[in-house]
C-alpha cells in the first residue's frame, strides 16, 4: 500500500494513509473531510486508503491507528472539530507519549521515527486544509527533503475524451516525473500537475504547452481560480 513519487534519480515509497471519523448516521459525504484529503493531494501526498470509521467505536479506531501504524509512514486522521480534543487525548494514549505539535483548537502532529501522524479537523479553516498547507505539508518536506510545486489548468467547453487523450499523451511525456490531478465537475475540467524541485523546468513547460495547445480556446486560466470567481 503506498504511492511511488519520483524523487531526483532515487524512487522514494511514500506510503500514506486516512482515518476519517464520522457519524454513522449521517451522509458519508456530511463531513466533508475533502478538503482536507485535497489539500494534501495538492501538495503531492496521495492517500493509498481512506478508512471510514464509526466516530463511537473506539476499538475500531484503536486497530486500525495500530495497523496503519505498522503499515504506513504517514497517517491522517479526520474528524468533527468539535472531536478534536477527544480524539487527541484518546491518541495520546494510543501512542503512548504526547505529540510533538499541538495547536489550541487540538490540530496536530505526532512523530515516531519514520511514522508520522496527523490530528485534523474537516474543515478548510486552521485545524483542517489551512493547517496541511502551512504546518503538515512543510514538515513533510522537512522529512523528506522534498518540495513540491504544482501548475493547475482550467478549462470549459471541452469534451471528456479530449481531455482523457491529453493526459494520456502527457504521461507518456513525463512518465513517472509528474503526478496528474483532474476533476471535471459540469463543463468544467480542473488539470493539476504536481511535482517536485528536481523535474527538469523543461518537462515541465514542455507538459504545460501540450495541455494548453491540445485545449486551445477552451482553457480560460492557468492558475487555480475558478470561474465564479473571475466573473465577480
Amino acid at each position: 500500500m503506498g504511492e511511488i513519487l519520483y524523487a531526483g534519480e532515487d524512487t522514494v515509497i511514500m506510503k500514506n494513509a486516512c482515518i476519517v471519523l464520522r457519524n454513522c448516521k449521517d451522509s458519508v459525504c456530511a463531513i466533508g473531510f475533502g478538503r482536507v484529503t485535497d489539500a494534501f493531494l495538492a501538495g503531492g501526498y496521495c492517500f493509498s486508503e481512506i478508512r471510514l470509521l464509526p466516530s463511537d467505536d473506539e476499538a475500531a479506531f484503536a486497530d486500525a491507528v495500530s495497523g496503519f501504524r505498522a503499515e504506513t509512514e504517514n497517517l491522517a486522521v479526520i474528524v468533527g472539530k468539535d472531536s478534536l480534543a477527544e480524539i487527541g487525548n484518546l491518541l495520546a494514549g494510543l501512542m503512548k507519549s504526547p505529540f510533538s505539535q499541538r495547536t489550541l483548537s487540538g490540530a496536530g502532529i505526532f512523530s515516531d521515527g519514520e511514522f508520522s501522524l496527523f490530528l485534523l479537523a474537516a474543515e478548510a479553516g486552521e485545524s483542517g486544509a489551512e493547517y496541511v498547507r502551512g504546518v503538515c505539508l512543510p514538515f513533510l518536506e522537512r522529512k523528506y527533503g522534498l518540495r513540491y510545486d504544482r501548475m493547475v489548468l482550467r478549462a470549459v467547453g471541452v469534451d471528456a475524451e479530449t481531455v482523457k487523450n491529453l493526459l494520456a499523451a502527457a504521461r507518456r511525456m513525463s512518465g513517472e516525473r509528474l503526478t496528474y490531478n483532474y476533476r471535471r465537475k459540469y463543463a468544467e475540467d480542473v488539470l493539476e500537475i504536481v511535482y517536485d524541485s528536481s523535474v527538469p523546468k523543461m518537462l515541465t513547460d514542455d507538459v504545460l504547452r501540450l495541455l494548453t495547445e491540445g485545449l486551445g480556446d477552451c482553457v480560460y486560466a492557468l492558475d487555480d481560480t475558478p470561474l465564479e470567481k473571475r466573473l465577480v
